[in-house]
């Protein structure tokens, strides 16, 4: 790891670069979320070692899981773009791993991405650990690094915890959920950016995902992802029955935002594994401009 830390503060980040394949791009020509969310884990593998974690997981069985993740999407990556994701890890007391993350046009300089991800460290049957010391011994090598957070705010929170409030919702939309083996990683949970896949799908699958063929049709426009914050409680495993609540939230929706909350539970406990808020703007397809949310959506969903 030694090495890396070298790059790292001789940069101010550590980096890792990508050229945009064919299957990681969605209909509407543009990078699916899923797959930036997967490059931020290659960024954060690509600093902390893969070699490292590997054999901290087959010495002692510990491992590192998502606890927080928030995300702002502001111009997409297309079929053959160069990119490269930029990252700056922290410790956050004993406890907590801290990522400030973003995702760069090589070619533009243009800033894709910009987000945070919290983690910690779980031992193989989940129980909460402390950070290893040498890695928060490491880490404090790179406090020069935290100048050039690109999301992060100093000494706060990637997710503000809120007070609960009233909401006025719309038309709420159940999606029914399986994992498979596929869906998992070596620690036997479900690997996380598959999350924003099977909330992705429970959108569609709303009563929102009736008119978005008919609106590409007649007004040539479709969603894209503008920013999401996901808290992962704790982690599906293979074969349990799940769903995908999805309730669009007026109080975080304007005329050209589409807010969303989003919960998967198990259906047999009725826990809830993960809870997300999503927002979701529309834009003109050739132009990729957003537009006020059309008429037919409010409609359908009731807000």
């Amino acid at each position: 790891m030694e090495n890396m830390l070298e790059k790292v503060i001789r940069q101010g980040y550590g980096s890792i670069d990508f050229t945009v394949n064919r299957d990681e791009t969605d209909c509407l020509g543009v990078v699916y979320a899923s797959h930036l969310k997967a490059w931020f884990v290659r960024g954060r593998e690509e600093v902390i070692s893969v070699k490292y974690l590997a054999q901290l997981y087959e010495e002692t069985g510990e491992s590192f899981v998502v606890t927080n993740s928030e995300q702002h999407f502001h111009k997409p990556a297309k079929y053959g773009d160069k990119v490269q994701v930029r990252t700056i890890p922290f410790c956050d007391g004993n406890y907590r791993l801290g990522f400030d993350q973003s995702i760069w046009n090589v070619t533009t300089q243009q800033k894709l991405v910009s987000g945070f991800v919290e983690m910690v460290a779980v031992s193989k049957e989940f129980k909460l650990v402390p950070l290893p010391k040498s890695l928060c011994q490491d880490l404090l090598k790179l406090e020069p690094c935290k100048a050039n957070f690109e999301f992060v705010k100093l000494k706060g929170r990637g997710i503000p915890r809120k007070k609960k409030v009233e909401k006025c919702t719309g038309s709420v939309c159940v999606y029914p959920l399986v994992i498979y083996k596929a869906d998992t990683d070596f620690t036997g949970i479900a690997y996380h950016p598959n999350y924003y896949r099977w909330f992705e799908q429970a959108r569609s699958h709303s009563k929102m995902g009736n008119v978005l063929v008919a609106l590409k049709e007649s007004h040539n426009v479709g969603p894209v992802l503008r920013s999401v914050k996901i808290q992962y409680k704790t982690g599906a495993r293979p074969y349990e029955q799940l769903q995908v609540v999805t309730t669009p939230v007026k109080e975080h929706s304007s005329r050209y935002v589409l807010g969303s909350e989003q919960v998967l539970y198990r259906v047999q406990d009725k826990e809830p594994l993960v809870v997300g808020f999503t927002e979701i703007v529309f834009v003109n397809l050739d132009s990729k401009l957003p537009v006020p949310i059309p008429e037919e959506i409010l409609s359908v969903l009731e807000l």
